[in-house]
């Protein structure tokens, strides 16, 4: 996993448990990404599983860091079921945090380390969970995984136009 994200300049990263109902958004999300579009030389869509911190660690100290990072996890934000929005960092849900830390390093100090030392463009992408169940439970909510496809699809047309290419599925 780590070879694949050396010298990525746009980073996609999936969080969550596809074990545990729709805390498995981010995996989906990634997947679609993997499989039906030609992504961008240049970008690499990485399902973290519930490994992301580790993924940030090598980021923020890497000499290759991505110039652009967008993190994909379901989050309970008090909106609809399957919305999806951008999280400003300080808005990350208390549950959420330390889903991005490493060893107990504070995630929204983390997180803003990346994007004011390293300079990366950094965008957290929540969406709205249903449930997120107690016990194992695989399969997202039918209104999250409607959700799925079109924040695939927004990821790539905007890493596309930054990147300046056209849009291409597989």
């Amino acid at each position: 996993m780590y070879r694949q994200i050396r010298g990525a300049e746009v980073m996609v990263i999936g969080c969550g448990n596809v074990l545990f109902g729709d805390d498995g958004f981010g995996p989906a999300v990634i997947e679609r990404l993997q499989t039906g579009y030609r992504l961008p030389d240049g970008m690499v869509a990485v399902d973290a599983g519930t490994a992301a911190g580790e993924l940030l660690l090598d980021a923020l100290l890497g000499d290759e860091a991505p110039r652009t990072l967008i993190i994909v996890d379901a989050m309970d934000l008090g909106l609809s079921p399957g919305t999806v929005e951008e999280i400003p960092l300080e808005a990350i849900p208390e549950n959420k945090r330390a889903d991005f830390s490493v060893h107990q390093f504070p995630a929204v100090d983390f997180l803003r380390e990346l994007k004011e030392r390293k300079g990366i463009s950094l965008r957290l992408l929540g969406c709205q969970v249903e449930s997120v169940p107690g016990e194992i439970c695989p399969g997202l909510s039918v209104c999250v995984a409607r959700s799925v496809g079109e924040t695939a699809e927004d990821i790539y047309q905007m890493v596309c136009k930054e990147v300046g290419i056209q849009h291409s599925t597989i």
